[in-house]
């Protein structure tokens, strides 16, 4: 018999096979971290200005980044050095790269806020990790959330939702977790997906 595939809401999905009738469709569980670590990593140099560098040295654009961060309730001695990371950067001019790292969101907003001339933002995001007593209670929701999408798809077409055939889960545990931030997007949000295949019956 040939196999006929029918797309539901591009999500979940049924399968009519020889043996056995099949749904499959995503479970979703939304997780939020109240301690978010959020990471920022900026340059400062004179790569992209055409100031030569005897016009103002890399000391003294440090000290006129640090006095911007002391404006902003920050200083630059909170940031780590990256010479490397700099150097992998391939800059022909010279500069340095800084990392900061942080759990406030106010002294992160600071730091979004300070600029001074010389400096590039490279990247600003944050951390987030799910630990095993959170994923216990999010393949709960999720799956929760799966088998009530499963029945209502199996209702629609004349079918009994059965046992479950298959599950994928591909979230990561215990494991650093990293996330852009966009303005519209909820910080510290996370969307915990799984996979669950259901048997059908008549």
């Amino acid at each position: 018999m040939k196999k006929i595939t029918i797309l539901l809401a591009c999500i979940p999905f049924v399968c009519f096979g020889q043996e056995t009738t099949t749904i499959k469709v995503t479970g979703r569980a939304v997780h939020h971290d109240k301690t978010p670590i959020f990471k920022g990593d900026v340059t400062l140099g004179a790569t992209f200005s055409n100031y030569t560098s005897e016009a103002i040295s890399l000391d003294q654009m440090k000290e006129q980044y640090d006095q911007a961060l002391k404006r902003n309730g920050l200083a630059l001695s909170e940031f780590k050095e990256d010479p490397l990371g700099y150097a992998q950067l391939g800059y022909d001019k010279k500069g340095i790269l800084y990392q900061y790292k942080t759990t406030s969101i106010d002294k992160f907003q600071g730091f979004l806020m300070s600029k001074s001339f010389g400096l590039q933002r490279l990247d600003y995001s944050y951390t987030i990790i799910i630990d095993t007593d959170e994923t216990i209670l999010l393949i709960a929701k999720a799956l929760e959330d799966a088998k009530l999408k499963a029945q209502l798809i199996a209702s629609e077409i004349g079918k009994k939702l059965g046992s479950v055939r298959n599950i994928e889960d591909r979230n990561i545990l215990n494991t650093e977790i990293k996330k852009s931030m966009y303005y519209e997007q909820r910080i510290g949000e996370y969307s915990y997906e799984i996979i669950v295949i259901f048997d059908l019956k008549e």
